[in-house]
């Protein structure tokens, strides 16, 4: 992956990407990917019970705050490699390269191009920017 790539800050339209792929993935993300505690995993199904998409978002907004400058998409790799999801890590770097294609899990990353949008990062309650 170009460092170039690596240093990108999450865009809204990734955290939105993510949110709608992990499904029940998101609490294993948050407690061995993102080292949040139970008590933070608890307090996000609170929030939004039954509604696993937005406790996903609230995840990563929770992320995104944390990390400041540093919820890169290099810095999501890891954690979710670390649960298995390497294919949600492939499609979120297609939402990068190739923000118009319709995500496909299973295409390759392509020719490298970044897209010329918006990298404003997270955003939600946590006041990401």
């Amino acid at each position: 992956m170009a460092s170039s790539l690596k240093r990108r800050r999450l865009a809204s339209r990734q955290c939105s990407f993510l949110g709608n792929n992990l499904g029940n993935s998101w609490k294993e993300l948050a407690r061995d990917g993102f080292d949040f505690s139970q008590a933070d995993v608890d307090q996000i199904v609170g929030k939004h019970p039954g509604d696993i998409k937005q406790q996903a978002k609230e995840a990563l907004d929770m992320w995104c705050h944390r990390r400041g400058r540093e919820a890169t998409v290099g810095n999501i790799e890891t954690p979710l490699v670390r649960i298995g999801r390497r294919d949600i890590f492939e499609g979120l770097i297609q939402s990068v390269v190739r923000p118009n294609d319709a995500l496909n899990l299973h295409h390759s990353v392509g020719d490298g191009l970044l897209d010329s949008g918006s990298s404003d990062g997270c955003t939600g309650r946590y006041g990401m920017s």
